[in-house]
């Protein structure tokens, strides 16, 4: 497990955070450490709500890349909110949402699934 977390920290470049407390880290390398975690767990499933959004433009494309690597290689399904368009060309499937549900409403209306409003341009992003 620790080699597994040492080489993912390598790829994120946050080896030098890794004996650090959360307060003592910026949100970009908080981000890419959550990055981390999902991937040393072997998750199958990635939920990301602007991933990007805190990081420089080396650590955004180098994230990114890693994102579709899992995808390729571990088989993981991402499922990804942003605003960025350069973010959103790496993913294999865009949704666009103005002010309305990006998926068609097809849950009963009573329990189930519970849609919400964007109030601005958003892609949900989807690799797998």
């Amino acid at each position: 497990m620790q080699s597994r977390v040492r080489e993912m920290a390598a790829r994120l470049e946050i080896m030098d955070v890794l004996e650090k407390f959360p307060y003592q880290v910026s949100g970009g390398q908080k981000q890419r450490a959550a990055c981390a975690r999902a991937m040393v767990a072997g998750q199958s499933l990635l939920l990301a709500d602007e991933p990007t959004g805190a990081l420089d433009s080396k650590a955004s494309k180098n994230l990114l890349e890693i994102m579709t690597r899992m995808n390729r290689d571990m088989g993981a399904t991402i499922l990804m909110v942003t605003h960025d368009a350069y973010s959103a060309s790496y993913a294999a499937r865009v949704l666009l949402s103005e002010g309305r549900p990006a998926v068609p409403r097809t849950a009963p209306r009573s329990g189930g699934v519970r849609f919400f409003t964007m109030r601005s341009w958003t892609c949900w992003l989807c690799w797998g």
